[in-house]
């Protein structure tokens, strides 16, 4: 490389603006990439997800047909308010298509089990008393701060070409 410095054919000026296009083009073709692959950031706002994600936390989410949907993962889901227009907000899966799902005060069971849910808050004893079966195309989901959260239990479930996109990791203010 430093012969290339040194010969007369090339000027450093003609030298540095090549090495400047390479870095540019590097990086437009990474920019590029990245928003084929639909991977993006945001930044929470509510407290439906509290306390595993409180205001302002910084999420990496990306497209939901890239990774499969599983179990406990969080998602951004589309969805529509005559005021707000189209928005997104993040929630948590709890049953998968084709399950049935009970919710008996705090405790859920899917298809007859309990399901472990150290990430669930509530802040006041729930009421909670419903009874689901999914279709093969919806997904339930619920906030984490149950007390706190419009979810699967007033909106129904969500169908899947609602989810937009899963969470890659999250990082907290």
């Amino acid at each position: 490389m430093k012969n290339v410095f040194t010969r007369k054919d090339f000027s450093k000026g003609v030298c540095i603006l090549l090495c400047v296009m390479g870095v540019s083009i590097f990086f437009m073709v990474g920019g590029l990439t990245v928003l084929k692959l639909r991977i993006y950031s945001t930044v929470v706002h509510g407290e439906s997800m509290e306390k595993t994600l409180t205001n302002e936390t910084k999420m990496l989410l990306i497209r939901s047909d890239l990774r499969p949907i599983k179990r406990g993962d969080i998602v951004s889901v589309k969805a529509y308010d005559s005021q707000l227009g189209d928005f997104h907000y993040l929630k948590r899966i709890i049953a998968l298509p084709n399950e049935e799902i009970v919710i008996k005060g705090k405790k859920i069971f899917i298809n007859g089990h309990l399901l472990e849910e150290p990430y669930a808050f509530f802040s006041r004893e729930p009421i909670d008393d419903y009874t689901f079966k999914l279709k093969s195309d919806e997904y339930f989901i619920m906030g984490d701060n149950r007390c706190d959260s419009e979810d699967s239990r007033y909106i129904g479930p969500v169908r899947k070409d609602s989810i937009i996109s899963v969470a890659l990791t999250y990082k907290k203010k």
